[in-house]
């Protein structure tokens, strides 16, 4: 199975591609490409992994491979260590591969492992503010969405973790309709964070209140919380240091902020 194992993770360049998936990849039986993910996905080898978890996704939802391959992998990953496997993943020291993870359960879309994805956001409100907003969407996504996990990062006691919560809200257009339960939740929360302690926090809280209640917007403020975390996440991949710690995140979002009056 060597050329098989060659072919998902070569998967990763030829993308939705129709060719390569019926020239290298639907040849083979489904049983051995989910023996073959499995064993890419337990070794150590980082870029491969990623690429594995790309494949996963694309290959368990409809519309890319074939509808006969995509049902008979969703039917046999439920009775194997492929879960188990991708919930280890999630606890990568590496936050790119971890972020992969998370989102691949998301795609993938089995509701009965969303509690991977709940335990997951308790443990990372510790120790990385980045992936909880990326484990919110998810939730979202799975229909299983509760704004006390919001509440969470708006009660934090550090500011990089509130100021997480305008990510969510911007990076995904929360769909709320004025009137409604979430349109209100928003709003409170919002509110809350435009009195925040921390002026990064406050400032673009004030700014995002604004819009939310339809009013036009002073100057969008020069440090974003969207734009600062992409900077960073740049900055870690290209530097290969995706072992980040959140202090790493702090200084750098302080060196690149150091004109804001604290």
């Amino acid at each position: 199975m060597k050329n098989l194992r060659k072919m998902i993770i070569r998967y990763f360049d030829f993308i939705e591609d129709k060719a390569f998936i019926d020239s290298n990849i639907t040849v083979y039986k489904v049983e051995d490409i989910v023996k073959t993910v499995m064993k890419i996905l337990a070794a150590k080898e980082e870029d491969n992994i990623i690429r594995t978890l790309l494949f996963c996704r694309d290959i368990s939802v409809q519309g890319i491979f074939p509808d006969k391959t995509v049902k008979k992998f969703r039917q046999i990953i439920p009775g194997t260590p492929f879960f188990p496997l991708v919930e280890k993943l999630v606890y990568h020291p590496n936050y790119f591969i971890r972020s992969d993870a998370v989102n691949t359960l998301g795609k993938m879309s089995f509701q009965q492992k969303n509690e991977i994805l709940e335990k997951a956001f308790s443990h990372y409100l510790e120790c990385d503010p980045l992936i909880c907003p990326r484990i919110l969407f998810e939730l979202f996504w799975l229909n299983d969405f509760s704004w006390e996990l919001v509440k969470k990062l708006v009660t934090h006691h550090h500011f990089l973790f509130r100021w997480q919560v305008l990510d969510f809200l911007e990076s995904y257009s929360f769909p709320v309709e004025n009137g409604t339960s979430d349109y209100q939740e928003m709003n409170s929360i919002l509110e809350k964070l435009s009195k925040d302690a921390h002026p990064l926090v406050r400032t673009e809280a004030v700014f995002k209140m604004a819009e939310h209640d339809g009013e036009t917007p002073a100057i969008k403020p020069k440090h974003t919380v969207f734009s600062l975390s992409q900077a960073f996440l740049q900055k870690i991949y290209h530097h290969n240091n995706s072992r980040y710690h959140f202090l790493e995140l702090e200084e750098f979002i302080a060196e690149k902020t150091f004109d804001v009056n604290m």
